[in-house]
């Protein structure tokens, strides 16, 4: 009987010798077979054919563990809001294939310059690799990842700068294979990414007409400078102009931050404008809540004084008709 080789250093002249004698084996199991058939023995023939069987399995099983284990690149969705970029990971080799049970994570890694690395197996027959660039900078203190519903991995990668909105998953334009958009948690923020949207284009419509404006009077006060201070010497002009570049940076600082915080402002101005539409609605469930209620109330009251009214009644003729038997 043949007896299994599971471990890695086994070299190939061990196996094929293995191979060999089950070959061999089963030569032997196969002239027995051929005689028991011949002399007609049954038990024989019986003990035999279970010999062969297993055999046969215990080579196929060989062949099995000695096959080399498969690197899988997993199907993977993925979103974002302004703030995080969200990954859901299928230990499968299609998306709407079924995933591979067990899995577990052998190595995941986060760097602050965007690098996603995840390795995991199923401990027998299949490894999944995912190995992606990111496209911008993201904070790993911040982001967190765990296995999730059967054979998923999920990620919530935190963005280094942030209101912002990637124009792709990863620094390469190539097409990532088995890479999809999780549309249901890409609806979710759409309407932020508007707004987002809208207040970008208005503070850049803003920033040139200003900027247009700015340079309109700077070549009016330049002209009537020019024409009248001829005597300024170049090391003034020097000195002027590097005043010019500074207040200009700070200026361009200062825009950077206004407009930061106005899409901040414009953010939270929906989120308010939408709590207090939840808590209109409320107000409105409440009040018809409580006319229900009160309408319910007097329609009891009014069933409670006409039951009480009947009774009373019933309760005095009760009583007549009492005294006037007694009277008799």
């Amino acid at each position: 009987m043949c007896s299994f080789a599971t471990s890695e250093t086994e070299s190939k002249e061990e196996f094929n010798k293995l191979i060999q004698n089950s070959l061999d084996n089963l030569n032997t199991i196969k002239s027995l077979l051929k005689n028991s058939v011949l002399s007609l023995n049954k038990d024989d023939f019986d003990n035999q054919k279970r010999l062969f069987t297993k055999e046969l399995n215990d080579i196929t099983r060989m062949i099995d563990l000695l096959q080399p284990i498969a690197t899988i690149a997993p199907a993977f969705q993925y979103a974002q809001s302004l703030s995080e970029v969200l990954l859901n990971i299928k230990f499968s080799h299609k998306i709407d294939a079924p995933a591979t049970l067990n899995v577990e994570p052998l190595n995941v890694t986060l760097t602050n310059e965007g690098k996603l690395y995840l390795l995991a197996s199923d401990g027998a027959r299949k490894n999944f690799k995912l190995d992606l660039d990111l496209y911008d900078e993201i904070l790993p203190s911040e982001s967190t990842y765990a296995l999730a519903s059967v054979g998923k991995f999920t990620f919530t990668i935190k963005k280094a700068k942030s209101p912002s909105k990637w124009p792709r998953l990863t620094k390469s334009t190539q097409k990532i294979p088995n890479m999809h958009i999780w549309w249901e948690m890409a609806e979710k923020y759409e309407e932020d990414f508007e707004l987002y949207e809208k207040t970008i284009k208005k503070n850049k419509n803003n920033t040139t007409d200003t900027t247009n404006n700015n340079a309109t009077d700077t070549n009016a006060i330049n002209s009537t400078a020019s024409s009248n201070s001829t005597t300024l010497t170049n090391s003034t002009d020097v000195a002027s102009n590097s005043t010019e570049l500074n207040k200009q940076n700070d200026e361009d600082v200062e825009e950077d931050e206004i407009e930061h915080n106005k899409i901040k402002k414009g953010i939270i101005e929906n989120y308010n404008k939408k709590i207090e539409e939840l808590e209109d609605e409320l107000d409105k469930k409440k009040k018809m809540l409580e006319a229900k209620y009160r309408d319910e109330k007097r329609l009891l009251d009014t069933e409670y004084g006409s039951k009480k009214q009947a009774l009373e009644k019933e309760k005095e003729n009760s009583i007549i008709n009492i005294q006037f038997k007694t009277e008799l």
